[in-house]
């Protein structure tokens, strides 16, 4: 509890806006645009269990057929495949790479 009540904290000082796509939640493997349930998912996700299976299912759902695993590894994107392998996985180790993961995206 001690780090959800930091987040909470530090959550308090940053403008979280509503954003253009959904985000799905961690925590309920539910969409949502709403920035005042983004907030509270987030910090909900550090004392709750990670629902990556139904998260996967719930961006299926909506369209999702590409990732981006945006963190150096591909721990990700493995299971990614194991649950659903039409989803194209791509692994950015840094910021950089993620726009350059964008960037190439558009350009196609």
């Amino acid at each position: 509890q001690i780090g959800a009540d930091r987040l909470a904290r530090t959550l308090e000082g940053i403008d979280v806006r509503a954003p253009t796509v959904p985000v799905i939640s961690n925590v309920t493997a539910l969409p949502t645009q709403d920035p005042d349930e983004i907030r509270q998912n987030l910090i909900a996700q550090v004392t709750h269990p990670v629902r990556f299976l139904d998260c996967v299912r719930a961006a299926r759902n909506l369209g999702v057929a590409r990732a981006i695993e945006p963190a150096p590894g591909r721990v990700l994107a493995g299971l990614l495949r194991r649950i659903d392998p039409d989803i194209e996985t791509h692994s950015a180790a840094d910021a950089q790479a993620v726009a350059a993961l964008a960037a190439a995206q558009e350009s196609a």
